[in-house]
C-alpha cells in the first residue's frame, strides 16, 4: 500500500512537468494557413509596379518635360479644337509670302538689226518665278512702228516665246511715238532663267525712254 502511493506521486508530478512544458511553448511554431495582404499607401508614398503588355489607364493625363512622342503603325490622329481654340495652318505657296517685281531698260538697236530688248534679272536659285503682270512703256520715232512684242522664258530647258500687245498712246502731238504695254497673265520661269522683253520695229530706227517691269511671286522648287 505504501509502494502504491509512492508510484500515483510519482506519476502526477511527471504529468504536472508535462503540462508545464506544453503551457511555455512558443506560439510561432504553429503553422497558419495563406491569407490575403493589403498593403495601404498614400499617393505621395505609391507603390511600384511595371507594367505589361497594354494598360488601359483612366481620366487625364499630364506629360511633363516634353518628351519626344512617336505615333507609329499611321494610326489616325484626331485634333480637338473649337472656334474659339482653332487649329493655325499656313499657306507656304502663299503669293503674298514672297513677292517678286524686277525692272529692265531696253538696250539700243544695234546697227544692221530690228530688236531691242529688256533683259530682267535672273531666277534665284531653287525657286520657281510665276509673272503676274508685264508692264513696258517706250516712245519710237515719227512713222515708227512696232512688228512683234514678246516675253521670252524658260521652262523645263524649253525657251517659250508670250506675245504681249502694246498699245499705241495718243498724246495729241505727232512728234511723241508713245506706246505701252500693261498686261496681265500667268507665265512660269525655272531657276536661272532670265526672262526678257523683246520688240521689233519697221523701221528699225531707235527707241527711246526705253523701260519694262514684271511683277509675280516665287514658290519654292522641291
Amino acid at each position: 500500500m505504501k509502494n502504491t502511493k509512492i508510484y500515483f506521486i510519482a506519476l502526477l508530478g511527471l504529468a504536472l512537468s508535462g503540462g508545464s512544458l506544453l503551457l511555455n511553448a512558443s506560439p510561432g511554431t504553429t503553422a497558419s494557413s495563406d491569407k490575403d495582404v493589403v498593403v495601404t499607401n498614400t499617393s505621395g508614398n505609391p507603390v511600384p509596379v511595371v507594367t505589361q503588355g497594354t494598360t488601359n489607364v483612366a481620366g487625364s493625363i499630364t506629360v511633363s518635360n516634353t518628351p519626344s512622342v512617336n505615333v507609329a503603325n499611321s494610326p489616325t490622329v484626331q485634333v480637338n479644337t473649337s472656334a474659339g481654340n482653332p487649329l493655325l495652318a499656313r499657306d507656304v505657296d502663299n503669293p503674298a509670302r514672297q513677292a517678286y517685281e524686277a525692272s529692265a531698260h531696253f538696250r539700243p538697236i544695234l546697227p544692221g538689226t530690228a530688236e531691242s530688248c529688256a533683259a530682267l534679272p535672273s531666277v534665284p536659285a531653287s525657286k520657281r518665278l510665276v509673272i503676274q503682270y508685264v508692264f513696258a512703256e517706250f516712245s519710237l520715232q515719227q512713222f515708227e512702228d512696232v512688228v512683234t512684242l514678246a516675253l521670252f522664258t524658260k521652262v523645263n530647258d524649253v525657251t517659250l516665246k508670250h506675245p504681249l500687245d502694246a498699245h499705241h498712246v495718243d498724246l495729241h502731238n505727232p512728234q511723241i511715238n508713245l506706246f505701252r504695254v500693261a498686261q496681265q497673265l500667268q507665265i512660269y520661269a525655272d531657276p536661272g532663267d532670265q526672262p526678257a522683253i523683246c520688240l521689233t520695229l519697221d523701221p528699225a530706227l531707235g527707241v527711246d525712254q526705253p523701260q519694262a517691269v514684271i511683277s509675280g511671286y516665287l514658290i519654292d522648287m522641291p
